[in-house]
Order: structure tokens, then C-alpha cells, then sequence
């Protein structure tokens, strides 16, 4: 079995540069890091993680904390932060709760060095993880006041907006929401209210569908889509706020003897891969979500060797595909 030694003497380095690689330091150029990494897998070398932890008070564990292990989208996120943990020397597990205080006691109780989420914890959740010293990393979060976690922040508000004047540009105004329930007045509802004013789109409550899940998951927008064609509202476009709530509200239109787009319209967002491939491919606003995944960790993983944990704001784009028609507004 390779040792560390071993590595040291090929790479041509010292066995202290081989550690500091190992345990993801900063303090080495990208050209050492690759060359002893390089060496590390042509001798299959592993490491002793449970000595090193010992030694070090670390666990070089990195926990990304779900609601849904199912949604794609978080995949993307988890394929992403995988990678950047593994070019850094650590391990990084995908963890699904339920926001009960006990459920994050037991993952804290592993001693992770850090969690990246896509969540909103709650007062409790935020104060077991600070009370743990672990440091907390948030992907997607709104622009708010984040105290000392750090964040790539996203404006789903914007993002709202910008598919709101898709729309009306498009030629369409009487625009549908399907949404979460615990979100009123926030993210891409805000975008949607704020549409409303300023092109001037008659604002009706009964144009939105909310629905409860704490999951983005495919029955809830097709049970929300039944729901808003049910009220007879003459709706020509549908805002969706995941593809995977789309892809319920395609179905959903389907099963009504709907034709996408020819009779209404539906867009989403995230631009999961199936976006591409349902029929009709859908609208929607594009997220990177494995390239998030690798810089929020990466960001992460600074912060635990010793830096500052900083803010970053992200925007999407529209990527337009076949699920929008263009209606004549003359």
C-alpha cells in the first residue's frame, strides 16, 4: 500500500506539501496541487481520514442538507458539490430532514466541518448549527441579511419578473402562478405581483394556485394545474415555479384535453435536463446548478481552512424552447 512518502518522493515534494494537498490548504499552487493529486491516483494512495481527524479536529466531511432527495435539481447540486470536495481532500455526504431540531442534532453529532443547503432553516435549525460552531453555507438564498453564513444568493423576485415580461411580450395577459404556499409575497411571487403593476396585467388572486408541499415534486403541480383550469379563468400562460412543478402542470394540461402551447402556455424554472425533452420542451429560466454546487463548496471549504465566508449574487436567464406561443395582441 502507497504512503505518503511514497507520493512525496514522486511528485517531488515534501511529505508536508502532500498533507496540506490532502487537507485541501490553500497554501499550495494549482500546479503542485495537480501534479501530487496526479501522483496520489496513479499510486491509489488513500489517505488515513480517521487519524487525520484525530490530528486534526477535523472530519473533512461536508454535509449537503435536503427536503427531497428525488429532486433532480438538487442531484445537480450534489453532482457538483461532490466534485469540488473530492479536488479538495473531502467527503461530502447528501443528508434529507424534515426541519426537526432532532434530525439536525444527529447530523451534527457526525461532526461534519460544514452544510450547504438550498433551504431556509428555521430559528431553531439556525441556532443548533451556531451553538455547534458549523459553519453553514446557503445556495439560492433571497437577498437578505445572511449574518455570518455565507451565500450564493439568487433573486428568484427578478427572475419572476423577467419571465412576466417574457410573457407579455409574448402577447399574454392573463398569467396563471403555481407556487408554494409558504412563499406568498416572496421569490418569484413577488416578481409576479410586481409584474402586474407595471404592465399593467390585472393582479386576481384566483390566477394563483398555491400548494402546500414542502417538496417541488411533480403531483403538486399537476393537482395545482387542475386546480387553476378548474376556475374557468381563461388563462393563456402558466408561471411555474420548478420545472418539476411543470412537468405535473403538462401532464395535468394534457389530461384536460389541453394543447401546449397551442391552447395555453406553461413555463418553469431551474432548466432541469428533462426540460429539454418533455413535450413540448419547456420555457424556462436557466440556474447552473452543478457549477453552484462546486463554487459553494469550494467557497465553503475556504471558510472552514480559516478565510472569510463571503456573498454572491447569481441571475438566470431565459432559455426559450417550445412550451410559450405568441399570441396576437393588435
Amino acid at each position: 500500500m502507497a504512503t505518503r512518502n511514497d507520493v512525496a518522493r514522486l511528485a517531488g515534494v515534501s511529505t508536508a506539501t502532500v498533507s496540506r494537498v490532502v487537507n485541501g490548504s490553500s497554501k499550495v499552487t494549482d500546479e503542485t496541487r495537480e501534479r501530487v493529486l496526479d501522483v496520489i491516483k496513479q499510486l491509489n494512495y488513500v489517505p488515513n481520514v480517521i487519524a487525520r481527524s484525530l490530528r486534526t479536529k477535523f472530519s473533512y466531511t461536508i454535509a449537503f442538507v435536503v427536503n427531497d432527495v428525488t429532486n433532480p435539481f438538487f442531484s445537480e447540486l450534489y453532482r457538483g458539490i461532490c466534485d469540488e470536495a473530492n479536488d479538495y481532500g473531502y467527503a461530502a455526504l447528501i443528508y434529507q430532514y424534515d426541519d426537526d431540531p432532532k434530525n439536525m442534532t444527529r447530523l451534527l453529532e457526525r461532526n461534519v466541518d460544514g452544510i450547504i443547503t438550498f433551504l431556509r432553516f428555521s430559528e431553531d435549525i439556525v441556532s443548533l448549527t451556531a451553538q455547534s460552531n458549523t459553519p453553514v453555507f446557503y445556495i439560492g438564498k433571497e437577498r437578505e441579511d445572511t449574518g455570518e453564513a455565507g451565500a450564493l444568493r439568487f433573486d428568484f423576485a427578478e427572475a419572476g419578473y423577467d419571465m412576466m415580461r417574457y410573457l407579455y411580450e409574448k402577447g399574454h395577459r392573463n398569467i396563471g402562478l403555481i407556487a408554494r404556499g409558504t412563499r406568498k409575497y416572496q421569490d418569484i411571487h413577488a416578481g409576479y405581483v410586481k409584474a402586474c403593476k407595471e404592465l399593467d396585467i390585472p393582479y386576481n388572486e384566483n390566477n394563483i394556485a398555491w400548494f402546500d408541499s414542502n417538496k417541488f415534486i411533480v403531483e403538486s403541480g399537476s393537482s395545482a394545474m387542475s386546480e387553476l383550469l378548474s376556475r374557468n379563468l381563461g388563462i393563456s400562460a402558466v408561471v411555474c415555479n420548478s420545472d418539476w412543478v411543470a412537468v405535473g402542470a403538462l401532464s395535468a394540461a394534457y389530461n384536460a384535453g389541453l394543447k401546449v402551447p397551442d391552447d395555453i402556455s406553461i413555463v418553469g424554472f431551474d432548466d432541469l435536463l428533462i426540460s429539454a425533452y418533455t413535450t413540448p420542451p419547456l420555457t424556462t429560466i436557466k440556474t447552473e446548478g452543478y457549477e453552484e454546487g462546486r463554487l459553494g463548496c469550494k467557497m465553503l471549504i475556504s471558510h472552514i481552512q480559516g478565510n472569510s465566508m463571503p456573498v454572491q449574487d447569481l441571475k438566470g436567464t431565459i432559455v426559450e424552447r417550445g412550451s410559450v406561443k405568441t399570441l396576437n395582441t393588435k
